[in-house]
């Protein structure tokens, strides 16, 4: 709209050079059209309270929110002598909300997670934690989306929001990678133990076993262990 205003001051500036009118509309269109781009970055949608304050602080009076302030009285207030700190303060509100956006995907993300966990084989009461690839690997890919964020110069507003997520994950991670490393130990040893009383019971009936054909051979006996049989009672019996 101001373009075709200064084109219309133009034209007839050429068409009506001594006319007091096209003097007039001139000056209102120059004195208009500067403070164009401050009314945009002040309608820009990302500013948010904290950008308001900022904004306030800069010009010395409030804007948001005053429904008696017209286009008129910023212009009466030389609204347009800080342009450049309101240009910088719309700028990083826009900057801020594209790092929310990318931290809200990360917060949606882990709306609906859960952990499997599933019965370890057929021991009652034991459980252990199930396929977390998936997991993992949104672990990995948030952690690299918080990182970015942090690494951005826009993001002061919300830096305390986001080392809390870094947080948050970090200590998931660490918990998860425990979490299978005394699950993998526990596996381990689990079967360590059912070893050893595999073994302890095998050892019971191959000295029983031993024992009975030594006395079996004493005696003249018939041996009554026959029914023992496989190849470690077979070395056995030639004891």
């Amino acid at each position: 709209m101001v373009s075709q205003y200064n084109k219309t001051a133009y034209r007839c500036s050429k068409a009506l050079p001594t006319n007091p009118v096209v003097k007039r509309l001139q000056d209102e269109v120059d004195e208009f059209s500067p403070v164009l781009p401050v009314v945009n970055d002040l309608r820009n949608d990302s500013l948010k309270d904290r950008h308001w304050t900022l904004i306030h602080d800069a010009i010395g009076f409030e804007i948001h929110g005053d429904e008696a302030m017209t286009l008129g009285g910023l212009i009466e207030r030389n609204v347009t002598h800080y342009q450049e700190q309101i240009t910088n303060i719309a700028t990083t509100a826009v900057q801020e909300a594209v790092l929310e956006g990318m931290m809200a995907k990360v917060v949606k993300t882990w709306g609906p997670c859960e952990l499997e966990v599933k019965p370890y084989k057929d021991v009652k009461d034991l459980y252990i934690l199930g396929d977390i690839s998936e997991v993992v690997a949104n672990l990995d890919d948030s952690l690299v989306t918080v990182n970015t964020v942090l690494s951005s110069r826009f993001v002061a507003g919300i830096r305390d929001m986001v080392e809390e997520w870094r947080h948050t994950l970090n200590v998931m991670q660490e918990t998860l990678d425990e979490w299978m490393n005394v699950q993998r130990s526990a596996a381990a040893s689990f079967f360590v133990i059912h070893l050893i009383s595999f073994l302890s019971a095998a050892s019971y009936y191959i000295h029983w076993y031993v024992a009975s054909c030594c006395l079996c051979s004493r005696t003249g006996t018939g041996c009554t262990s026959r029914r023992f049989s496989g190849p470690l009672i077979s070395c056995a019996s030639s004891l």
